[in-house]
């Protein structure tokens, strides 16, 4: 069973899951203050149409405007055309919902089928009928929450019931529709009297998000760091599920959360390209500008069977580490994975098989597309949000962007812990440390950060040039109080 950590910083907030042996499964961070505009709804106003490309672009207040394509562009009850010039004018207002973030250059793309996720199900405004989640699996489970949903689903509605409702009964799920459908009824309302571009429904921040989509009866606790945050979410979960909020707990102990779980070294593994399996094999990750490729190798495995069974031992414990990879690191987009060739068609067969399963425990839609003339095996996952890798990376000065170095975010999370570590255990008041001279230059420019960071724990913080050191490693003088 799963373990989720819920790490509330001064700066930003943490969200970590591990796995039944507390080996890192992902991660997640969000800034205070930070916008996030996934699963957003917005009053927005159309401000071209694009009849060759079958698209528009919707104004929805942000500084690069929104792309609508056709298949999003229509609502059911709507009529269906073929030209997207019949189905929306130039200023225009319609209401939308953001399916993917803004990412560099690109604005959001957004759809005007609207969905209110809940804990147990989906509210459809514009859709009719009742869809189940394909992770449930079993049919008699299925047909058992379609007649029990379509005693109350009133017409004009549609439902999704997401996986973890396969617990529930009727009348929680009558309780949280009627609270679906009152939302809906509030943004729609809102939306009538409004002038576009206009946001007119926010989602949840990333620690409801959690509750609501990954605390289920699979996860064991969850720990909370901050007092407030706790008494918050507690209150929360018990209007979802009474059961699940008594393996919620306050974490109380001295030592910071995240450094008591392991979880910062092992983020710190995320740096390397280089991943090692079990037996000796290992996998290379390497990203570029258009896609992800992903290279197994045999390394030190040799194995005692023949050899064409040891390859495809190897390329199967590479499936269950690459699919942890590419949710942990939130690869998305088209990755490309070399495994090592295999003679037997079966293994392949087996192979596939067995990767899609791995990869079925994503909830961020992932497929196996299949096997290439080059024998190379393709997969695409959803892109929705900026990957893990933005906020432990940034681009290097020195090689014009095509190597790594540690951000100066993970950098000040690392100084955090180990201030809140000192804090707990001593009386210390002032902190020096040594670091990388071209750190110290980052550090000196963010000074009205630092300040903020200093006024938070109530100590003086200074850093002291050491060339010695690796770039995003750290030394603490001791005997500076």
């Amino acid at each position: 069973m799963e373990t989720i950590l819920i790490d509330i910083g001064f700066e930003e907030d943490r969200i970590a899951i591990l796995d039944d042996k507390n080996d890192l499964s992902q991660y997640y961070v969000e800034k205070k203050g930070s916008v996030r505009i996934l699963n957003n709804i917005y009053l927005g106003k159309v401000t071209d149409v694009l009849p060759g490309m079958q698209a528009a672009f919707v104004d929805i207040g942000r500084e690069k405007n929104a792309y609508l394509h056709i298949h999003d562009a229509t609502i059911p009850g709507e009529k269906k055309e073929q030209e997207i010039k019949k189905l929306l004018k130039k200023g225009q207002g319609i209401i939308v919902q953001v399916t993917k973030e803004e990412i560099g250059d690109k604005g959001a793309k957004i759809t005007r089928k609207v969905a209110i996720p809940g804990r147990n199900l989906v509210l459809l405004p514009y859709e009719q009928g009742i869809g189940i989640s394909r992770k449930i699996r079993n049919p008699e489970s299925r047909k058992l929450l379609k007649n029990e949903i379509e005693k109350f689903l009133p017409d004009g509605y549609g439902l999704i019931v997401r996986t973890a409702a396969k617990d529930y009964s009727g009348k929680e799920f009558e309780a949280e529709l009627q609270y679906l459908i009152k939302l809906w009824e509030d943004i729609e309302r809102v939306g009538t009297y409004e002038y576009p571009p206009k946001c007119i429904f926010e989602e949840w921040g990333i620690t409801h998000k959690v509750l609501r989509d990954y605390f289920t009866k699979d996860i064991k606790e969850l720990y909370i760091n901050s007092k407030e945050e706790y008494h918050n979410s507690l209150s929360l979960m018990r209007k979802f599920n009474t059961s699940l909020a008594t393996r919620m707990k306050f974490y109380q102990k001295k030592t910071p959360m995240l450094l008591e779980f392991n979880v910062i070294s092992q983020l710190e593994q995320l740096y390397k390209s280089k991943v090692w399996l079990n037996s000796g094999g290992y996998i290379v990750i390497d990203h570029t500008e258009a896609l992800t490729v992903i290279d197994v190798n045999t390394g030190k495995y040799t194995g005692k069977n023949e050899f064409e069974e040891t390859i495809f031992r190897i390329n199967v414990e590479a499936c269950k580490e690459i699919a942890k990879q590419v949710k942990l690191r939130d690869i998305s987009g088209i990755v490309i994975i070399d495994f090592i060739d295999m003679k037997k068609q079966e293994h392949y067969t087996e192979l596939l098989a067995t990767f899609q399963e791995y990869l079925n425990k994503d909830k961020t839609k992932t497929k196996v597309l299949g096997v290439t003339n080059l024998g190379l095996v393709e997969l695409t996952r959803k892109r929705e949000n900026k990957t893990l890798e933005r906020y432990l990376y940034s681009n290097c000065n020195c090689c014009d962007g095509t190597g790594r170095r540690m951000s100066l975010d993970f950098f000040l999370l690392k100084v955090e812990k180990a201030i809140q570590r000192s804090v707990e255990h001593t009386s210390r008041k002032t902190f020096v440390f040594k670091v990388h001279p071209d750190l110290v230059e980052k550090l000196e420019s963010n000074y009205n950060r630092m300040e903020k960071f200093q006024a938070f724990y109530k100590v003086n913080i200074l850093f002291k040039e050491e060339p010695k050191i690796s770039y995003g490693d750290f030394e603490i003088l001791m005997n500076t109080d």
